[in-house]
């Protein structure tokens, strides 16, 4: 006898942008329940009441967003996967801020365990961006005190590099040197805003130096849809991803 458990919650089925669909799939080969040694049974009427709504996920996910020249995976001190989810999102948010008429984000900085998964060669599905990052983390832009940029930056030297974009930098041991923003020289009596996940933002992977910025705006924007929407508009295929030295050793 098959035993199995399936459960599908289905959100805003359907619409099919990426900013309103909620997709949320549990799967499971089976349970125990207290009490009982075995599987509970699959139950037949409600697999049928359930597969129209799986059959229109699985539509909706593989949507293909983009096709990539080459596999891209994460790594340090930097990565093909770390440039491309730091870059689209630098880019798409900058977007978002200055449509509100708000001043842009100078650089970029996310971390490594965001990133869930890899990105494969060939075609990138909507799938592949839930894998990669299957959180509901959002953008935020840290006005950061010359102090705190110093602390971060010598943050990303010691953690060994972590996706960023539009800076540049050379780790030597826990400290971060020949560093640019934007192309010029950092310059550790100013603040700089810096756009982040607001998980980073409220301290996690021990980002302490965000706990205080000098200001928080919200940018609305999560993280996974700005990779979504990057990918969509991409004005050349294939992508081809980069690992330019933005951060060296």
């Amino acid at each position: 006898m098959k035993y199995t458990g399936f459960l599908l919650l289905a959100f805003s089925i359907s619409c099919i942008s990426c900013s309103t669909v909620k997709p949320y799939a549990y799967e499971s080969k089976g349970f125990l329940t207290p009490g009982n040694s075995g599987l509970i049974e699959e139950d037949s009427v409600l697999i049928r009441e359930i597969d129209p709504y799986k059959s229109k996920m699985l539509e909706i996910m593989s949507e293909i967003l983009a096709v990539s020249a080459q596999p891209m995976e994460k790594g340090q001190p930097e990565s093909l996967l770390g440039n491309f989810v730091a870059d689209a999102c630098f880019e798409r948010a900058n977007l978002t801020i200055s449509e509100q008429g708000k001043l842009k984000a100078d650089f970029c900085v996310l971390n490594n365990g965001g990133l869930r998964s890899a990105l494969p060669q060939g075609n990138i599905t909507l799938k592949n961006c839930y894998e990669l990052m299957p959180f509901e983390n959002e953008l935020v832009m840290l006005t950061l005190s010359a102090e705190s940029t110093q602390e971060l930056l010598n943050y990303i030297a010691a953690k060994g590099g972590v996706p960023v974009s539009n800076l540049q930098m050379k780790i030597n041991g826990s400290t971060a040197e020949s560093v640019l923003i934007d192309g010029k020289p950092v310059d550790y009596k100013k603040n700089y805003l810096v756009l982040t996940s607001d998980y980073l933002a409220n301290g996690g992977d021990d980002m302490k130096m965000f706990q205080n910025p000098v200001a928080i705006e919200k940018t609305g924007l999560k993280v996974r849809d700005a990779i979504v929407e990057h990918l969509r508009n991409l004005p050349k295929q294939p992508l081809t991803a980069k690992a330019d030295g933005r951060i060296s050793r």
